[in-house]
């Protein structure tokens, strides 16, 4: 198992911190730190997984098809194969 702050950074602004957590073939987890005002990860879709998130700490707004959505801490949301969303750190305070 991979601890918390090891893995391979992909991404380090001040801003946004993305870290590779696991990558194996059907899963991979990426913590992802955010500030508010960093930006929004554009619409996107997975053809072949769905996408899990899990919120730590903060509050995300989940963009999906039909509306915006929001995550708060120690909530999670599933996005299922095939349907475009976005996200970006709502509020004030930053987000894990």
């Amino acid at each position: 198992m991979v601890e918390i702050a090891e893995g391979e950074v992909i991404l380090r602004t001040p801003k946004l911190d993305v870290t590779l957590l696991a990558d194996v073939e059907q899963l991979a987890a990426v913590e992802v730190r955010a500030a508010p005002g960093w930006g929004k990860a554009p619409p996107h879709v997975h053809a072949r997984h769905g996408e899990a998130l899990y919120v730590v700490e903060g509050e995300l707004a989940l963009e999906l098809e039909d509306g915006v959505r929001a995550i708060g801490a120690e909530s999670w949301a599933f996005v299922p194969p095939g349907v475009v969303h976005a996200v970006e750190v709502a509020g004030d305070a930053p987000a894990r």
